[in-house]
């Protein structure tokens, strides 16, 4: 650094330089990498004002794209199926600052951290999940 704390020419050239290969990875894991444009800038202001480090939201957005895989398969075949298109877009997840939510994502691990497989659910004819006594419980008050 100079002599005022600021980065030299080739420390930025360095930090853009390994920024960008950070951008890249959560692109590759982020389920909808969308706007990329838009998208690269939001990480970079992330990280210039220290809200979070790449290394963070790199693992975030491996955390929701297990999280909306799960969500999609559990509700696959049910009369109401999850959809990727309802998947939170890469610069409105970056804005909306779902990076800082993300806890495991609802998904199960196992006593040495690693994620147990999600199965499909069974698949419903579409009336399965409704009760017999359907028109009772419509009717009551």
């Amino acid at each position: 650094m100079g002599a005022r704390g600021k980065k030299g020419p080739s420390e930025k050239a360095a930090a853009s330089e390994k920024d960008a290969e950070a951008f890249a990875r959560l692109c590759a894991v982020h389920p909808r990498p969308d706007g990329r444009d838009d998208a690269e800038r939001e990480f970079n202001k992330l990280l210039r004002e220290g809200r979070t480090t790449a290394d963070q939201l790199v693992e975030a957005a491996r955390r929701y794209a297990a999280q909306r895989a799960a969500e999609i398969l559990a509700r696959e075949g049910t009369s109401s199926p999850d959809s990727p298109q309802y998947t939170v877009g890469l610069i409105k997840w970056l804005r909306g600052g779902h990076w800082a939510n993300q806890t495991n994502g609802g998904v199960t691990l196992d006593q040495d951290g690693n994620e147990i497989v999600v199965t499909r659910a069974p698949k419903a004819s579409g009336y399965d999940d409704i009760p017999d006594d359907w028109d009772e419980l419509w009717r009551a008050p």
